[in-house]
């Protein structure tokens, strides 16, 4: 019984060992810092969220830009086509990482968001990002997205319009969504520029001149 009453004891002050250790776990996600405002901002911990999404340029690149972005977004289409200038200026230098967030009063964007992850499956991301970034706003949701697709070089449509017209989950929205609440992303577009978080489609010159400093500050490789 004694030795019985001690294995009790013990229990008892190893679940509340547990209890305690989970409480300080919890207390500590739950406080970490958030950003103050949407000023820009560095972000230690940036490269975790390069590490999905789409890459669009060199693997290798001193520069990689996360974008948190969505297709409906007027602002996003903005800074896609900047993004898309300063790629095409420093095509070894410069990477941008697509990742979906598409905001809850836009009705087709996560529409939008499942068909370009379709195209993905068939190796067209890229070009179809392209196309549905560049064309008018007032298209989107209304031009069939296998019209993008055929635009954009997907192969073989009927599979495309198959997983288009699908209804369940998409998982890389699913996990990009979780990393941006990770990052208390609550706008479109919001930027990761080798860790300076950036919230909104800065002007040609200040982006310039962000990639021209995280150029700069990456060693000999950005030199």
């Amino acid at each position: 019984m004694k030795s019985e009453r001690l294995l009790n004891v013990a229990v008892a002050i190893l679940t509340a060992c547990a209890l305690v250790v989970t409480g300080l776990v919890v207390r500590r996600e739950l406080s970490a810092p958030r950003p103050a405002s949407n000023a820009p901002m560095q972000i230690p911990s940036w490269r975790s969220f390069a590490q999905s999404g789409h890459r669009m340029g060199p693997a290798q690149a001193p520069v990689t830009i996360v974008v948190f972005s969505d297709f409906q977004c007027p602002f996003c289409a903005v800074l896609m086509e900047r993004l898309r200038k300063v790629r095409s200026a420093r095509p070894a230098q410069v990477a941008v990482v697509y990742r979906h967030f598409p905001v809850a009063g836009h009705p087709h964007a996560v529409a939008a968001a499942r068909a370009s992850e379709c195209a993905g499956e068939q190796g067209r991301f890229e070009p179809f990002h392209d196309a549905v970034f560049a064309a008018p706003p007032d298209s989107i949701g209304v031009v069939p997205w296998e019209r993008y697709a055929e635009a954009s070089g997907v192969g073989d449509l009927p599979k495309f319009r198959e997983c288009a017209n699908a209804s369940g989950p998409v998982a890389a929205l699913a996990r990009d969504t979780l990393a941006a609440r990770k990052l208390y992303v609550s706008a479109t577009p919001t930027m990761l520029i080798n860790g300076l978080r950036v919230v909104g489609a800065p002007s040609m010159d200040s982006l310039e001149a962000y990639v021209g400093r995280a150029l700069r500050s990456s060693g000999p490789a950005g030199s």
